[in-house]
């Protein structure tokens, strides 16, 4: 609109120019913690499909997560830029501890479904205690004097929900 030569200043200018930088560099990062991950998981794992699996499903929670955030009526942009990062890190772990007693479970049991159920009933409080500990942590944010607190614990808490469910739920059917 100010045409060539023109400079804008002032917070709505600011504003503009952090959230497109944040925007640009949150992309970066989360392609940069997603090569990470795989290669990570690709190292530690038993099979190359395993790291893809995890992250299929940490996909669809952060996708339903930010889906969700439609219930708020206003969320941060700094929360939704880094919402979906903290979500893949904090919630990675449930799917590791599933798959991994499942694995375990699979040596002992003639049936793949037995040994689900088996390794959904072993792990399911460790998985459901961690979640529920890193769900009041993001809520604490809440209690922040910062609106940026309350936004952020109420989309984290409400992406670890998700989480929880993804893995217990879409995790075994794809297994």
């Amino acid at each position: 609109i100010a045409g060539e030569g023109s400079y804008l200043v002032g917070n709505a200018a600011q504003q503009q120019a952090l959230q497109e930088n944040l925007a640009r560099e949150i992309k970066l990062i989360m392609g940069i913690a997603c090569a990470m991950i795989l290669l990570i998981l690709a190292l530690t794992t038993t099979s190359w499909f395993e790291p893809v699996l995890f992250l299929a499903v940490m996909g669809v929670a952060i996708l339903i997560n930010e889906g969700t955030n439609i219930i708020f009526p206003h969320i941060s942009f700094m929360t939704k830029s880094v919402a979906a990062i903290l979500q893949l890190a904090v919630s990675m772990d449930y799917s590791i501890f599933l798959l991994h007693t499942y694995l375990r479970r699979k040596m002992y049991c003639e049936e793949e479904r037995q040994a689900m159920r088996q390794a959904i009933k072993e792990s399911v409080s460790s998985i459901l205690a961690s979640g529920a500990t890193t769900i009041m942590g993001f809520l604490a944010l809440s209690f922040m004097s910062f609106s940026i607190g309350f936004d952020m614990g109420l989309v984290l808490s409400k992406g670890i929900v998700i989480s929880l469910v993804t893995v217990l739920f879409l995790m075994p059917a794809l297994i």
